[in-house]
């Protein structure tokens, strides 16, 4: 396949996610790898790892295995550039814990360790903060935001949309749809353009 990296890996993602259901663990060269890093992310970030949760992070770290072995990184930064300094408690162990099992490969892993990140940010399994991501991503994620929490406080909330409690929903609202929207213009690309 050529196209974007992302594209292709989100592509193989939803195959092997789709086709094997947690039913089967496919690319099983990889699961004792696999199975290490699990243990590390459940440990570093108290994800819980539930049989869906299981599944989507083994795919995920299993199709990313098997593209760098290719020699196909990520190249495209997900990250806020000061993201490494104003948040190492989130960075240090996810770029530790790749290098440290990818090492042999001798592949750049900083944009590789932002896209596990952002997969953990978007599948709700590490709180994500719009400041984490890129100005061009951040901005795209604010844009689709907005104006959906606009249309709910204009049209649905009308009179009562100043209120307290309607401002602390629709701040709420606000934070969901960042994790939905940043979810879409980072892993739910359209793969029509791949050949």
């Amino acid at each position: 396949m050529i196209g974007p990296e992302m594209q292709i890996r989100q592509f193989v993602f939803e195959i092997y996610y789709s086709y094997f259901n947690g039913i089967e663990k496919p690319l099983a060269l990889f699961q004792e790898t696999v199975d290490q890093m699990l243990v590390t992310m459940r440990d570093q970030f108290q994800i819980n790892l539930l049989p869906t949760t299981i599944t989507k992070l083994e795919t995920y770290l299993k199709v990313q295995s098997l593209r760098l072995r290719g020699k196909n990184a990520l190249t495209a930064p997900l990250l806020a550039p000061d993201f490494k300094t104003q948040q190492p408690q989130l960075w240090q162990p996810v770029l530790s814990m790749l290098t440290t099992n990818y090492q042999l490969l001798r592949i750049p892993l900083e944009v590789e360790a932002e896209g596990l990140l952002t997969f953990l940010f978007t599948e709700s399994y590490v709180p994500l903060e719009i400041d984490y991501l890129t100005p061009d991503l951040k901005n795209g994620v604010s844009q689709k935001t907005g104006q959906f929490v606009s249309k709910v406080e204009h049209v649905l909330m009308k009179d009562e949309a100043h209120s307290e409690q309607a401002q602390n929903i629709l701040a709420n609202l606000a934070h969901d749809l960042d994790q939905i929207h940043a979810k879409h213009l980072t892993f739910l690309h359209r793969t029509n353009n791949l050949y």
